[in-house]
């Protein structure tokens, strides 16, 4: 904890140096309340943002942080997503093939989330569509990986 502190207030620094905004997601494969660790708090200036499975989270972190809900199908997680639909936070979807932009899932319209993860984190009440990635992967059955047909198509939601 000690190295990670002295590493962001040395990236906080250099940022207010060069006239830049400092930004992190310490989050890449895991998922860490930082808040508990006072990070984002301890640096007011910084902008941190995450990705997570938890969705008490969603609305209990501080100004400059946010959180993207990720989606998975599987059973286990079914709680964790109706409690995140309950929040005006983004909600990331992987999708094989394709991201099916302006369509919808789960009632909320899908973004492509591909543009870049800070543009995401403002996409408020939105699906953060994201293209499955890698050869391995496009082969996988896993339930965090959604079909471009479970969506709606926007006129027919429009109509509803």
């Amino acid at each position: 904890m000690a190295q990670l502190r002295r590493e962001i207030h040395n990236f906080v620094k250099l940022c207010n140096k060069t006239g830049k905004n400092p930004a992190f997601r310490l989050n890449t494969i895991s998922d860490i309340d930082w808040t508990k660790h006072e990070i984002p708090q301890e640096f007011k200036t910084a902008y941190f943002f995450d990705y997570t499975k938890v969705a008490g989270r969603l609305d209990r972190t501080p100004n400059n942080y946010d959180l993207i809900f990720s989606y998975s199908q599987e059973l286990k997680y079914q709680k964790q997503v109706a409690k995140a639909l309950q929040t005006n936070a983004p909600v990331a979807v992987v999708f094989r093939g394709f991201v099916p932009v302006g369509n919808y899932f789960l009632g909320r319209e899908i973004v492509d989330g591909d543009k870049s993860d800070i543009w995401n984190q403002k996409q408020k009440g939105k699906i953060i569509g994201l293209k499955l990635k890698g050869d391995e992967a496009k082969k996988s059955k896993s339930l965090f990986i959604v079909e471009p047909e479970q969506t709606t198509p926007a006129l027919a939601t429009a109509a509803e």
